[in-house]
């Protein structure tokens, strides 16, 4: 069990996100962990975890300083320099920083996503909202993402909501709906 990981926070953006599938189509996760690990990044620390000595899987919350409204790559390490290898493992995942909180609800034919600000919890009219369905498909050794833009702009009415239908058909294990949500500052 690790007692420490090191943590860097990269800005991203589409051209990281197009790097990272091209580089782990033709090279692997070993050179995408390197090109991260090469990018400017926005924030580091090191953040301690707790060793409750049971070899047991175990989640972790850490603080971390504050960040503006965007998109983000957060890049774990057990070593400080963030070089991956057998005894130093290295991950990633993307984070969102927004002030909108997005709920969504499933009904039979209906899905309900309602807008609201993450701080007052009060509902935001006139959000405009857009709908990508997002594929991911290994074909030919070779992984690839498709997007589809499934609604390009709906807007929260007053009690910050809109319904459209997001059912998936059984057999779309491998796909996602994005939701992106957009007021006048904020995303």
């Amino acid at each position: 069990n690790l007692s420490s990981f090191h943590y860097r926070i990269i800005k991203s953006d589409d051209n990281i996100k197009k790097a990272i599938e091209q580089i782990l189509n033709k090279q692997g996760l070993p050179d995408v962990y390197e090109y991260l690990r090469k990018l400017k990044y926005v924030q580091t620390d090191q953040a301690n975890i707790p060793d409750p000595k049971d070899y047991m899987e175990h989640t972790v919350e850490f603080m971390m300083k504050g960040l503006l409204s965007g998109e983000y790559l957060i890049l774990f390490s057990s070593d400080q320099d963030f070089r991956y290898g057998v005894d130093k493992p290295v991950g990633y995942t993307n984070f969102t920083v927004s002030n909108l909180g997005i709920w969504l609800s499933n009904a039979s034919q209906k899905s309900n996503i309602i807008v609201t600000d993450r701080v007052t919890g009060k509902a935001l009219k006139g959000v405009a909202i857009k709908i990508i369905e997002v594929r991911n498909e290994y074909q030919n050794r070779e992984y690839r993402t498709t997007e589809k833009v499934m609604y390009e702009k709906l807007l929260t009415d007053l009690n910050g909501t809109v319904s459209v239908n997001l059912i998936k058909n059984e057999r779309q294990y491998s796909s996602y709906f994005k939701i992106i949500a957009t007021s006048k500052d904020d995303h």
